[in-house]
C-alpha cells in the first residue's frame, strides 16, 4: 500500500476532520483525517491505485463548524511524486553446471 500523508496536526490547535485531495487536476476527494493515539489527526489517503508515471496533489484541510460552517484552510499544499512501475517477470530461466 501506499499513501500521501502529512504530519499530525498538533493537539494544541484545532483539528480539521477531513481533508480535500485533488489529484493530477481531477474532481476533487474528501479523504477522512485519520485519527492517531495521541489523539491528534493527519492526512492519510491510499494512492495505491494510481498509476506508474509523475503526479501532482493539491491538499487543503476541512472541519464543519456547527456556528461557522465549512472551514478550510487558508491555503492549499501542492505535492510532486513519482509512482514506479512494477518489475517485469524474469525470462529465460534455466540449469548451469559450472
Amino acid at each position: 500500500m501506499a499513501y500521501l500523508v502529512c504530519d499530525s496536526y498538533s493537539t494544541s490547535i484545532e483539528q480539521p476532520t477531513s481533508f480535500e485531495v485533488t489529484l493530477d487536476a481531477q474532481s476533487p476527494v474528501i479523504s477522512p483525517a485519520q485519527t492517531l493515539g495521541d489523539n491528534s489527526v493527519r492526512l492519510h489517503y491510499d494512492v495505491s491505485g494510481v498509476s506508474t508515471g509523475d503526479h501532482q496533489a493539491v491538499v487543503r484541510a476541512y472541519k464543519y463548524d456547527e456556528i461557522d460552517g465549512d472551514i478550510w484552510s487558508e491555503y492549499s499544499t501542492p505535492f510532486l511524486f513519482r509512482r514506479s512501475g512494477s518489475l517485469g517477470a524474469p525470462s529465460g530461466i534455466s540449469i548451469t553446471l559450472t
